[in-house]
Order: C-alpha cells, then structure tokens, then sequence
C-alpha cells in the first residue's frame, strides 16, 4: 500500500471518531511507526513532536520545520493535505533499532545532541522491566518531569528490536 493511502485512511478515521465533538476541539499530532509483512518500515509525522529511528548505520529524525511560528503546526483536524505529513521509508527494514515517538512536551525539552542517547537510555534502563512495571516506571517519570510549570501533553513510544539484549517490545 502507498504510504499516501495510509495517510488518507488515518485522516478519514479520525474524522468518524470526532464526528460528535468536533474537528476544532480535537485537533491533535499524530505520530507513527509501522513496519509492514514485506519489510518496509514507514516513520510518518504531522504536527509537533519528535520521531527519532536509531540504527547501528546512524539516526533518522522527523521534526516540525525551524521556522513554524511560536506554537503554530498543523496536525489532524488542521491538516488539509497528505503532503503536510513529514515521512520516512525505509524499504528493506532488517536488524537491530530503536524508534522514539515523542510529542512536544518531551521533545522540546531534549538536548539536540542528546536526543539519541536519551532513546538508548530508555530502552537500557525500562526496556529489561516487564511491561506492566516498564509502563508505570515511565509513567511516573513523565509525571515528575523536571521542566516546572510545564503543561503540554507528555507521551513517549519507544519500539526497539536488538539481538544484543534481552528486552522485547
């Protein structure tokens, strides 16, 4: 399937699911990884936030552009094009990654050169953890996140696939 298919499927669902609400009162980011049965992985982006894919042949980023104005992005119920969307394709995904998906409120506040050591951190230090205690562990450090008076929406993914450790997704 074309990623552009895809992106289109994503914005008519969203648009059934928010029918009752309200395209204004449900404007949102959305951010993704898939990999697909015949060894794609696609990285898609619109709105704010970070998508990071960390490699052993190096790191891959979707950022919002430098120049949006203050807050201003776009994002479901803003977009009105798939070519809003920022993508990556990797067409023969094989071997050992990591992938980050962060909204604003975290990606905002990371070092630009320590972004990609923040990934390993996370996948070092929760990845081992059974899921259920890896996802109260992260979810109380992103409740005591250190930026005070901080109020935008914190929320991480964090895939990975390494033969080297013993953590699965």
């Amino acid at each position: 399937m074309p990623p552009e298919l895809l992106l289109r499927l994503i914005h008519a669902l969203w648009n059934v699911r928010v029918h009752h609400t309200g395209r204004d009162e449900s404007a949102t980011t959305c951010l993704f990884a898939v990999v697909t049965k015949d060894g794609r992985l696609l990285l898609a982006q619109l709105g704010d936030g970070l998508v990071m894919l960390k490699t052993p042949k190096g790191t891959t980023t979707l950022e919002p552009p430098d120049e949006r104005f203050g807050t201003a992005t776009t994002g479901l119920g803003v977009a009105s094009d798939v070519r809003e969307w920022r993508l990556h394709l990797e067409r023969n995904f094989t071997g050992a990654a990591s992938i980050l998906l962060a909204t604003d409120g975290v990606a905002d506040d990371l070092v630009l050169e320590k972004r990609a050591d923040f990934l390993s951190f996370l996948v070092t230090q929760y990845g081992p953890r059974p899921a259920t205690a890896r996802a109260r562990a992260i979810a109380k450090e992103l409740r005591e996140w250190p930026t005070p008076r901080h109020r935008d929406d914190k929320t991480v993914a964090v895939l990975w696939n390494d033969t080297t450790t013993e953590a699965s997704p």
